[in-house]
């Protein structure tokens, strides 16, 4: 007999007893299938087991092949009869808890819609020039200055200096020269920058 025949014969044998060991020492007397992770897709009952156990043929090795010499085929060992219930099927994995469970993203919303027209400005709500306060008047007298139409004191008081820098605001927006401010135009010139 070749060194590799008897090298094939021994690692067979030592598969052998290792699987059979295996079976013995967790009590997997009951089935000779293995045993799929997955839980079976029916729930009928197995047909019945054989009344005595049989050692599953041995798988051949990866290597060199092997000679025409076989080696004996294993004995089938004595042991307890089997039984005709199907050994245990794996649990399936557990379901995560309720409030764990993974919610899908919502998707934006989408932009609203650019409009080709300049939005005006929402009003600080001056009213027209004939019901300002003094704290109203002095506002528009800021924001003449800050536009550089008034170089005067903001005193609440349109004297003709307010008045000729309103006639210049409302000429550069293409409004009446008037002199005097009408609610539109107050609180376009507070919001112009």
């Amino acid at each position: 007999m070749s060194t590799t025949t008897k090298l094939v014969a021994v690692l067979a044998g030592v598969l052998l007893i290792g699987g059979l060991s295996y079976w013995v020492l967790h009590g997997s007397w009951q089935s000779v299938a293995p045993q799929s992770l997955t839980p079976p897709a029916s729930t009928a009952a197995p047909p019945p087991a054989a009344s005595t156990a049989t050692a599953p043929p041995a798988a051949p090795l990866p290597g060199p092949p092997a000679s025409t010499a076989a080696a004996p085929p294993a004995a089938p060992l004595p042991g307890p009869p089997a039984s005709t219930t199907a050994a245990p099927a794996a649990a399936p994995p557990p379901a995560p808890p309720a409030s764990t469970a993974v919610v899908p993203p919502v998707a934006p919303l989408p932009a609203p819609p650019a409009s080709t027209a300049a939005a005006p400005p929402a009003p600080p709500g001056l009213p027209a020039e004939s019901d300002m306060s003094e704290a109203n008047r002095r506002q528009t007298q800021e924001a003449l200055r800050r536009l550089h139409y008034y170089k005067g004191r903001v005193d609440g008081v349109f004297g003709p200096a307010t008045r000729a820098a309103i006639r210049r605001f409302q000429h550069e927006i293409g409004a009446d020269t008037t002199g005097h401010l009408t609610a539109e135009e107050a609180n376009r010139l507070v919001t112009s920058r």
